[in-house]
């Protein structure tokens, strides 16, 4: 097929947002006619767009919490930004917006990291991995002067909750101790106290602290 042939599917295909089979074929052009001109607009046109778009769905999968989605996205604006750079290596916006992506990639990657802490009850480490993605964030924004305010408050909300187990699972701990310091001692009463406090804090966030606060407060029961 005739190279002109080609370039009208393409501007056909961009102009359906058939994203994918217009940069396949921008990509066999390139390498069939490295020299040629006529697709290097084309080239341009369908990168951009396939950068923008991707980019658009990772920022909307963050706040969702959907971290796996967003990463790829980020992934595919990056490898789109770079194809950009590829031909034209002084273009304005491919730079900083491989860069925004980039960080922003960043972002998701602690935040999916927190995810599978939390599962794990690693409380620290999530609270951790969180800050290390709000770090992120602020450099993806200064990339452009970009605010991304549904991903910050997003993100200060998932910091926020991290936070609150951390404390309860840390207020329960507390009863947990005192609560067996005090079946020590031979008051089950305050003992039973503790425990009861321990597991109304505690809300079923960490099942093996929240099986020893039972077993205390049973304990407690069985020896008034």
């Amino acid at each position: 097929r005739r190279i002109s042939e080609q370039l009208r599917v393409v501007e056909a295909a961009l102009n359906e947002d058939n994203l994918p089979d217009a940069v396949a074929i921008l990509q066999n052009l390139q390498r069939d006619y490295p020299n040629n001109p006529n697709w290097q607009a084309l080239w341009l046109k369908g990168h951009m767009k396939q950068a923008q778009a991707s980019t658009e769905r990772g920022r909307l999968a963050l706040p969702n919490r959907d971290f796996d989605r967003a990463r790829t996205e980020f992934e595919e604006a990056q490898a789109a930004y770079q194809a950009v750079l590829n031909v034209f290596p002084a273009h304005p916006l491919a730079e900083p917006g491989r860069n925004e992506a980039a960080a922003l990639h960043e972002v998701a990657t602690f935040c999916l990291q927190a995810q599978r802490d939390l599962s794990t009850r690693h409380w620290e480490g999530a609270r951790e991995a969180l800050q290390a993605a709000q770090e992120k964030l602020v450099a993806a924004s200064n990339v452009r002067n970009t605010r991304f305010k549904d991903i910050s408050a997003a993100l200060q909300a998932f910091q926020a909750e991290v936070q609150t187990t951390i404390d309860e699972v840390r207020q329960a701990r507390t009863r947990l101790t005192e609560g067996e310091q005090k079946l020590k001692d031979h008051e089950p009463d305050r003992a039973e106290a503790d425990f009861r406090q321990g597991l109304d804090v505690l809300q079923a966030r960490d099942n093996d602290l929240q099986q020893r606060l039972a077993n205390g407060l049973r304990e407690a029961d069985r020896v008034q």
